[in-house]
């Protein structure tokens, strides 16, 4: 089994009541031909009326819904013709997943000793006579 993502605009035509109960017959198609919901995505959502950027179908919203399902790649197919043969859905989308991998979280990170800069403190002073000497010696080359 692997992991998909179902995502699907259903006509503005529908009230939200229809539109829910829409989406729960796509959830409860998949779970007939041995497919699981995903608990850990819990994106069984209808996020409801939305405006489209572009006309489909000549309608200008619709609703969105997304699904999360585990489901055999061998009725991929069925799951298509199943939602092509819907008058309600005006487009839609099935994507392959990637299942996300655990990462383990640390406590807290090992501490790292502080490495202090030893600085040597100047030994000998010196005038500023002599600074301009040597500056003068170096500007006559």
């Amino acid at each position: 089994m692997r992991l998909y993502e179902l995502t699907y605009f259903l006509s503005s035509n529908l009230t939200e009541s229809e539109s829910t109960s829409f989406s729960e017959k796509i959830s409860s198609f998949v779970q007939e031909n041995e497919g699981l919901l995903d608990k850990n995505f819990s994106i069984k959502e209808d996020l409801g009326k939305r405006k489209l950027g572009s006309p489909i179908k000549k309608e200008g919203q619709a609703y969105l819904g997304v699904l999360n399902f585990y489901f055999n790649p061998e009725k991929v197919e069925m799951l298509k013709t199943k939602l092509n043969s819907e008058n309600q859905i005006l487009r839609y989308i099935i994507l392959a997943k990637k299942e996300l991998k655990k990462i383990k979280a640390y406590r807290s990170l090992p501490q790292v000793p502080k490495i202090e800069k030893k600085v040597k403190p100047f030994s000998e002073k010196v005038d500023l006579k002599e600074i301009e000497k040597k500056l003068e010696e170096i500007l006559d080359e």
